[in-house]
């Protein structure tokens, strides 16, 4: 799970900077994982053709799959803009694009929760998404590595969870 998040923030640092090439893969990882920001922005750098070639289809499909479900609105409305400039004999291919997306890497799939809340002290929505086992996960090796050494260490050998870090990869 911490690869997925590293990669969704380092794809999401370069994108910020304009670093397109080299964002593209990092994106994509988090993408095919139900990120819904990733989803985004993959589908925008296929429509546009940065840091991957033009694909008109590709481009639908991320959106779609980013625009469904629990979303920020802005990419809700961005997809609608897209989706309403398809001209209606395309329709039905672009119809099955967006369900094999949806199916294939939609958030339920990968058990990815998002969620949309206030900023704190904001009238600014944000777009959390993360694994919902996260919060089952502990790890364990301080404990293990203090039961092996020969010296106590004066740290709590019980620790509690270690969470996920999600923006711990640098750019």
């Amino acid at each position: 799970m911490q690869h997925v998040h590293d990669s969704r923030a380092k794809g999401a640092c370069l994108y910020k900077r304009g670093r397109y090439d080299e964002a593209f893969p990092y994106l994509q990882a988090a993408a095919k994982r139900g990120f819904k920001h990733a989803q985004a922005r993959v589908g925008f750098l296929h429509q546009q053709g940065l840091g991957t070639g033009r694909d008109p289809e590709a481009a639908v499909g991320w959106l779609a799959v980013a625009a469904h479900g629990t979303t920020h609105p802005e990419i809700r409305r961005y997809f609608k803009d897209v989706w309403e400039r398809i001209p209606e004999e395309h329709m039905p291919r672009f119809e099955a694009v967006r369900d094999e997306y949806r199916s294939k890497y939609g958030s339920r799939r990968h058990r990815v929760n998002c969620n949309l809340s206030f900023k704190a002290g904001t009238h600014f929505k944000k777009l959390t998404c993360r694994f919902v086992d996260e919060g089952i996960h502990v790890d364990y090796q301080p404990l293990i590595e203090m039961l092996l050494s020969s010296k106590p260490s004066g740290s709590n050998p019980f620790p509690t969870s270690n969470p996920i870090r999600p923006n711990r990869a640098g750019c």
